[in-house]
C-alpha cells in the first residue's frame, strides 16, 4: 500500500508554494499542480488544512486570492467565503461610487459649468 506521511506532505507543500510580492499570501507557483496523497492527487489548500486539522475536506480563500493556503485565510465553508468576498465587493462599490452633487461641485469648481447653469 502507498504511504504519505505528514512530513512528505509538508515537504510538497513547501517545493509547490511561495509568498506572494506583497507577504499576504502562501499560493500555488502553478496553480496546474497538486499534491500526492495516499488517495491522489489535493489541493495545496486542501493539504494545508489536513497538516493543520488533519482532516481532508474542501477549502475555500478568505482573503480574495485565488489558491491561498495560508490556514488563517482559509475556511471550509463556501457559503462563508462567498459572504466575505460580496462585504468585499460591496465595500469596493461603496468607494467607487460618486454621486451627481459631488460631480457638479466639482465640474463648477473647475470653471466647467458656467455660474448661468439652471443647476444649484
Amino acid at each position: 500500500m502507498f504511504t504519505v506521511t505528514s512530513e512528505q506532505l509538508f515537504d510538497q507543500v513547501a517545493e509547490g508554494s511561495a509568498t506572494t510580492l506583497n507577504g499576504e499570501c502562501l499560493i500555488w507557483i502553478d496553480s496546474s499542480m497538486q499534491v500526492l496523497t495516499e488517495d491522489g492527487p489535493r489541493s495545496g489548500q486542501e493539504a494545508t488544512w489536513y497538516l493543520d486539522r488533519g482532516e481532508w475536506v474542501p477549502t475555500y480563500p478568505l482573503c480574495g486570492t485565488t489558491g491561498c493556503m495560508r490556514m488563517d485565510h482559509l475556511t471550509d465553508s463556501k457559503a462563508k467565503a462567498e459572504a466575505v468576498k460580496d462585504e468585499e465587493l460591496m465595500l469596493l462599490v461603496q468607494r467607487s461610487s460618486v454621486n451627481l452633487a459631488s460631480l457638479y461641485r466639482k465640474a463648477k469648481s473647475r470653471g466647467l459649468l458656467s455660474s448661468t447653469s439652471p443647476y444649484q
